[in-house]
């Protein structure tokens, strides 16, 4: 039996290292798009360049395909000045663009479908529950970058799915790889108030979202990838320290303080969102809680 095909762009970051494994261990045949062709894959992965930004290479890529995995686009995680902004910005339309030309080129019929990462950044931030129907944020920029990265999609001509993703725990990078050196020495606290809501997701269970997403042909539409029980800054915090079996006391850096740091990012950690999804009622986190995810990534 012939494997059904899955290409990826950015199956080389954090959150696409783990979907390509999640899509081979469900037994897709899967093709990263890569600006570099030494970019180290899973064995049998095959690669195909693509520069991330038009569509050469595009369509005969995705010809035969049953789904694009969409997750390329500059780090967000990084001090936000006029030229990383416009970076962050670029990537993402420029991207998103290619991918859905190359997409609509093809004959109907033979379109793959499209499972494209977003953030949770749409969301105002605000200590109220929001989920799928909540508007966008009417300001920001991560607002402004999520929406110009939805709206390239809009209205694309095949199926489509977008996940709005929540902080990824991982100790691969991310946020925990930033708070770790800081925790290891005993240095860990909350961050501003510390009341400020986080909703997260473990980075396998969002992995496997991504292989649902290719798999439920049924699913369309936006869906909030976090796990179903957000948590304050606080909680998230101590819950770390526990998990790295470390003390919890050092005290709390003040919002202004992280605001000098790192410049316009800090909202990143101070903004407080608390996001659920109405969507994904019948699919089985195997992380639902934080202190489960967290004794999981720092097993001994």
């Amino acid at each position: 039996m012939e494997k059904r095909k899955v290409v990826v762009t950015g199956g080389t970051g954090l959150v696409g290292r783990h979907v390509v494994d999640a899509l081979m261990d469900a037994g897709f045949e899967v093709v990263v798009l890569t600006r570099s062709p030494e970019s180290r894959v899973r064995d049998g992965v095959k690669t195909s360049l693509w520069n991330g930004r038009n569509t050469e290479g595009l369509s005969g890529a995705f010809r035969g395909a049953e789904a694009v995995v969409h997750l390329a686009g500059e780090n967000v995680g990084q001090r936000w000045t006029k030229r990383a902004k416009q970076a962050i910005l670029d990537s993402r339309i420029e991207g998103g663009r290619a991918v859905r030309e190359a997409i609509e080129t093809l004959p109907e019929g033979e379109r793959p479908a499209l499972i494209a990462a977003s953030a949770i950044g749409w969301y105002a931030p605000s200590a109220e529950w929001q989920d799928e129907a909540s508007p966008a944020a009417p300001f920001g920029f991560l607002a402004e970058v999520v929406k110009a990265w939805e709206g390239v999609f809009e209205g694309i001509a095949t199926r489509h799915v977008t996940l709005r993703i929540g902080v990824v725990l991982s100790r691969e990078g991310g946020a925990l790889a930033q708070l770790e050196p800081l925790f290891r020495w005993g240095l860990g606290s909350a961050v501003g108030s510390g009341k400020q809501w986080q909703s997260w997701i473990h980075v396998r269970d969002l992995a496997q979202l991504f292989v649902e997403a290719v798999q439920r042909t049924k699913w369309q539409g936006v869906f909030n990838a976090v796990a179903p029980q957000p948590v304050t800054n606080r909680t998230l915090s101590r819950a770390l320290a526990q998990a790295m079996q470390k003390p919890f006391w050092a005290p709390a850096p003040p919002a202004f303080l992280l605001k000098w740091m790192l410049g316009e990012m800090a909202c990143i950690v101070l903004d407080s969102q608390r996001i659920r999804s109405t969507r994904l009622n019948d699919f089985s986190f195997e992380f639902p809680e934080l202190q489960g995810a967290l004794a999981d990534l720092y097993a001994a």
